[in-house]
């Protein structure tokens, strides 16, 4: 399980190699969140390890002000999100259905911990109106 915390960059480790299909690929996230159903589509940043045939590294930005093109993303509520991860030859493209490779190359779950969201929520109070007779029957 990924871990993210809110408003800090995190990293985070995938064996993306072992299944991709193209050179040099940008590679697509999408995260949903089990709570709210948010989805958000991001491409990450660049593979920062020494070491691609066995593990790939990246950071994850969680911020307020997304940058999706290089890993910079909002990630509201917190709580377990599902995310995957394609691969795909733009680098500006967020839609999963346009990827080159539409297969995921890997998915799972990340926890996103911090500060906790308030939810509105429904209070079960609820106000009667009545409207003055028109006086035609």
């Amino acid at each position: 399980m990924l871990q993210i915390a809110r408003g800090q960059n995190n990293t985070i480790i995938l064996t993306l190699n072992e299944s991709k299909t193209l050179t040099n690929p940008y590679y697509l996230m999408q995260m949903v969140s089990t709570d709210s159903r948010t989805v958000k589509t991001f491409i990450l940043a660049s593979d920062l390890s020494g070491y691609t045939d066995r593990f790939n590294k990246f950071v994850i930005t969680e911020s307020s002000t997304e940058v999706l093109t290089s890993g910079t993303v909002t990630l509201k509520p917190t709580g377990i999100w599902y995310w995957k991860v394609y691969e795909q030859l733009s680098s500006t493209n967020l839609n999963v259905n346009a990827c080159d490779n539409q297969t995921p190359l890997e998915s799972g779950e990340a926890k996103v911990t911090g500060t906790v969201d308030t939810v509105k929520a429904y209070n079960g109070q609820t106000k009667e109106y009545k409207y003055p007779s028109t006086g035609s029957t």
